[in-house]
């Protein structure tokens, strides 16, 4: 059922922006989104590129609800470049949401379970913030500068999001299917998500006005070695078409190696009925079987 009000989706480019304006749509939600390429804007796709000076934006007419999807998520970009990335993932991010709240929406804010350093599983939502990241600084960041906005703002922190046909998966089934082997890390480790229960969780939390920070994770932890076993039994075929390899690390970047990636999930299920989805099966679905 439609809620009555008007959503902006804040980059509609993105896997989940995207996704969360079809699962909009699908509820008969009025909807505008945002894009950062400027050969596609129409009167419901707004350009809108963080990269650029962004001070005389002002949000639409009658935004009700507003998602802010945007971000340079690559922890490599992000490490390369934290004062560019910096002023797309914070600073940018930060005038946005300000000026939405100001206008009466309720913004929604997702976040990364890279806010904690991985040392530990499942993580509380009100335990210190502890990155080691520089993308999880800069959520840790924002975070921060945003919990003044009370009633008005949700964090969403998320674990992996898979969709469904994930290309790494995919590239595995291609090589399983031509009698190759695969390589995947044995020492890097998720909790994945389905595309489609992450994009339902995001539009319930705005639509009940959920305020405060909610996580949402997959329900254990495990490594790409034991997906890539998972899917070979799942297919028939022989173990040892998995050759696992430990991820690839300068120096600089082993203390940024999480040991565990999920987050304590409580609020999710005890407010939002929502169980953390089972890995096996967010697997499962992302390959068809």
């Amino acid at each position: 059922m439609a809620s009555g009000g008007r959503h902006l989706v804040v980059g509609a480019d993105g896997l989940i922006g995207q996704a969360l304006v079809a699962h909009l749509d699908s509820l008969g939600e009025d909807v505008l989104e945002t894009t950062r390429r400027g050969d596609t804007p129409t009167k419901r796709r707004l350009f809108l590129d963080l990269e650029r000076d962004i001070s005389n934006w002002l949000p639409p007419l009658g935004i009700s609800h507003a998602y802010l999807c945007a971000a340079i998520t690559s922890a490599e970009n992000c490490r390369r470049k934290p004062s560019e990335t910096m002023r797309v993932n914070v600073e940018a991010t930060e005038s946005i949401a300000r000026k939405l709240v100001a206008s009466g929406a309720f913004v929604v804010l997702l976040s990364s379970n890279q806010v904690f350093d991985g040392s530990r599983p499942f993580c509380k939502a009100e335990e210190p913030l502890c990155p080691v990241t520089e993308y999880g600084r800069q959520k840790a960041e924002l975070e921060q500068r945003l919990s003044s906005c009370g009633d008005s703002l949700a964090i969403v922190r998320l674990t992996k999001v898979i969709p469904p046909e994930f290309r790494l998966f995919q590239a595995w089934l291609k090589a399983l299917d031509a009698g190759d082997s695969v390589t995947p890390y044995l020492d890097k480790f998720f909790a994945p998500l389905p595309l489609s229960f992450t994009v339902e969780t995001i539009a319930e939390i705005a639509r009940r006005r959920l305020a405060g920070v909610t996580q949402v994770s997959g329900n254990r932890d495990i490594t790409y070695e034991q997906a890539a076993r998972h899917i070979v039994r799942q297919l028939g075929r022989r173990q040892f078409l998995v050759k696992p390899m430990p991820e690839p690390r300068s120096g600089e970047r082993v203390s940024e190696t999480p040991s565990y990636t999920t987050l304590d999930t409580a609020r999710l299920r005890e407010e939002l009925k929502r169980l953390p989805p089972d890995v096996w099966s967010t697997i499962n679905a992302a390959v068809g079987l």
